[in-house]
């Protein structure tokens, strides 16, 4: 889409193709999916219209999966629905694999919706490479309202209490960690319009047991009651955050 053309210029018609000449254009009239944070160089995004196929997944418990919904969405028209099942034990989780790249600050972003009842829900980062895996866990547990990290001693702490994530149908939820890759540390956590400072904090670290590479993974945990539902729209890893 150029200045001063139509808005079909350059536009296959079968398809919602632009030219890449002034993408600048483009998101002025689109929007941005990066609307609270726009930090970094953006590496890659996706607003869920690979569907499933797109992301490694996983789930456990006989009620628990993962599915390519259209009913609730921020982005595209579709969004990714996990489910955990009835029991304690059951999740259900989505995942991104990439290559691993140049350590330095990264942005893990994701968009998040609930409706139904769920005991927590995780953003977890993991670099594997060499013979350590180096984890970046972020938790939000809906009983208190409240969010954790994983601290180097692989036990949870207390990010702030009293955050409400709001349920609600078509209501998506901003979450973005931004990580020190290098320094295998916490850099902050922004949620909607907050930003909680995690500068300093080390990352829980283990054995790499799996090839090299880092993955971004979005789990819901199951409620003991009823199934959980997490809606899930809208990928963004970023680079050389501030």
């Amino acid at each position: 889409m150029t200045h001063g053309q139509p808005d079909d210029a350059n536009i296959i018609g079968t398809d919602n193709l632009q030219a890449s000449q002034d993408m600048a254009e483009l998101a002025a009239r689109m929007g941005s999916i990066v609307t609270f944070d726009r930090g970094g160089l953006l590496l890659w995004a996706t607003d869920m219209a690979e569907g499933v196929g797109g992301f490694a997944y996983n789930w456990s418990g006989a009620a628990s999966e993962v599915t390519m919904v259209s009913d609730y969405w921020q982005n595209g028209g579709i969004s990714l629905r996990l489910i955990a099942g009835q029991g304690v034990t059951d999740f259900a989780y989505i995942s991104k694999l990439f290559p691993r790249i140049i350590a330095s600050r990264l942005g893990f972003a994701v968009l998040v919706s609930t409706w139904d009842l769920v005991t927590s829900f995780e953003l977890q980062i993991r670099d594997l490479h060499g013979v350590q895996t180096i984890y970046w866990y972020i938790k939000y547990i809906y009983s208190s309202d409240s969010l954790w990290y994983l601290d180097s001693s692989n036990v949870w702490q207390l990010i702030a209490a009293n955050i409400d994530l709001a349920r609600g149908e078509n209501l998506f939820h901003y979450l973005k960690a931004v990580i020190d890759f290098k320094n295998q540390q916490y850099c902050r956590l922004i949620v909607n319009q907050t930003v909680y400072d995690l500068s300093g904090i080390t990352a829980y670290t283990a054995t790499n047991l799996g090839t090299d590479r880092i993955e971004f993974r979005v789990l819901v945990n199951g409620h003991g009651v009823a199934d959980s539902y997490l809606y899930v729209d809208a990928f963004i890893l970023t680079q050389n955050e501030g």
